[in-house]
């Protein structure tokens, strides 16, 4: 008999082991764990593919010189990518609308990407940057477009003649994505530059712009030195009272270096005299216009 209990004792501790049942426990969990996470990556691969919840199409519009097809390119690229190796991009409830509207606005001239999906088709809108003068480099031959804000968008090719009015920054060279030339600055200028060719028959040629001043450069020869303070209709009217003057009636480009308004009442002329190799300058005073 008790041969027989000592037995039974022995076969009762093997069973309640604790070790060995813990151990037991935990292979059964996670054989479930991964049992679950296999099932839920297959179900999600699958549904992430479901045809009715896939971007199918990518359409463009916009612009004017922009292709469509270089757009849908862009787009097409990003999406074809996918999340951790298992949920595509194309889905239509996680598509990268941040990084496609990036991708599509490294495109030169483009702005004002917008996305729009209707069901399975992504339909991407842009407008283009038109071009509204140059920001060039000291020697002009290094040149970006720039729009009519002054940011700069896209390379230059090297043009010859006038179609661009090139702007230079003394305190900045020419660069992508920036604004060159600030708006107040091309706006005012552009009134100058329209005024000077239907009023004076001058033709603006480069606009050098600092802190402070801005100096017209004419094509054929010699300057008009402003200030950015005063205002454009000031100083047409300080330039049409030089110019109209029997002092200073003969002046056109080519025969002055410079015309200097940038003192108030008190304008500087510097004439060139290629006949004698010599210069003179002339100092006149002029009415300066009531401003507001």
């Amino acid at each position: 008999m008790s041969w027989l209990k000592r037995n039974k004792n022995t076969r009762r501790t093997k069973t309640i082991d604790p070790a060995r049942r813990m151990l037991i426990r935990q292979i059964i969990i996670g054989v479930l764990l991964v049992s679950f996470i296999a099932l839920l990556g297959y179900g999600v691969w699958h549904l992430t593919r479901i045809p009715s919840l896939t971007i199918s199409e990518v359409t463009a519009s916009g612009g004017v010189t922009i292709e469509p097809e270089t757009v849908t390119g862009m787009a097409e690229e990003v999406l074809n990518g996918t999340y951790y190796r298992l949920i595509p991009k194309r889905f239509v409830y996680v598509y990268p609308a941040t990084a496609l509207r990036e991708q599509v606005g490294q495109i030169p001239r483009i702005k004002d990407v917008r996305l729009k999906r209707q069901g399975t088709r992504l339909f991407i809108t842009y407008d283009e940057y038109e071009p509204f003068a140059l920001w060039c480099d000291v020697t002009g031959a290094d040149c970006v477009f720039i729009a009519k804000d002054g940011y700069s968008f896209a390379a230059a090719p090297q043009l010859r003649g006038g179609a661009f009015v090139r702007y230079h920054n003394r305190l900045m060279p020419p660069a992508l994505g920036v604004v060159g030339i600030e708006s107040a600055v091309l706006d005012k200028t552009h009134v100058a530059i329209r005024t000077m060719a239907s009023e004076f028959d001058v033709r603006v040629r480069t606009v050098i712009v600092d802190d402070r001043d801005i100096i017209y450069e004419l094509g054929g020869g010699g300057e008009v030195r402003t200030v950015q303070s005063d205002a454009v209709e000031t100083m047409l009217a300080n330039l049409e009272t030089v110019l109209a003057s029997d002092e200073f009636s003969h002046l056109e480009p080519g025969n002055f270096e410079y015309i200097d308004l940038r003192y108030g009442n008190k304008v500087f002329v510097q004439e060139e005299l290629p006949e004698v190799a010599t210069s003179t300058a002339t100092t006149t005073t002029v009415d300066r216009p009531a401003t507001n």
